[in-house]
């Protein structure tokens, strides 16, 4: 039975994630996120609570979705640009495998860490239903903002927005 649940769980994902366009979905700054304690590929173990204090952008994505692979770049070139302005980017790959992950960052490297989620509980805990999902956090740890499908991150308006946040009370 579980391994029925998973499968429509995926099969889900798979489809709405190649038909899903950008969308803002409303946020009240009051709500938090539940803790994660994940390891990047190097093994490095990351606690959502180690970012305290700055703006963090948490990505979900898988490399069989079209749209997340197309996001990524831009959320690389964000990276670079938004680093310095106490900005942190934070990819969750979804179930997959260090070897599928490691193949696709081959062809479309990134320099902030990718962690790995492999049985999808984070994915699951936090609600994921569609791919690419990213959240953005104010230092504080609430909720700025949460988008669901693929976005330009590196974007001028998106960028103001995002060091915007370091400012708010």
């Amino acid at each position: 039975m579980r391994l029925l649940l998973t499968a429509m769980f995926w099969t889900t994902l798979l489809f709405a994630a190649g038909a899903h366009a950008a969308e803002t979905v409303p946020t009240t700054t009051a709500s938090m996120l539940p803790e994660f304690n994940l390891s990047d590929l190097d093994g490095a173990t990351h606690r959502l609570s180690d970012y305290r204090g700055k703006v963090v952008v948490v990505t979900f994505w898988a490399t069989w979705c079209g749209p997340c692979r197309e996001e990524m770049p831009s959320l690389q070139q964000a990276w670079r640009r938004l680093r310095r302005n106490d900005v942190q980017v934070l990819a969750l790959n979804i179930a997959q495998t260090q070897y599928q992950i490691q193949r696709f960052l081959d062809d479309s490297p990134v320099s902030f860490p990718v962690l790995l989620d492999p049985d999808a509980a984070v994915s699951q805990e936090w609600g994921i239903q569609l791919l690419p999902a990213t959240y953005v956090l104010d230092p504080k740890g609430r909720v700025a903002m949460h988008v669901v499908g693929k976005r330009d991150w590196d974007d001028p308006d998106t960028l103001k927005e995002l060091v915007a946040l370091n400012t708010q009370p």
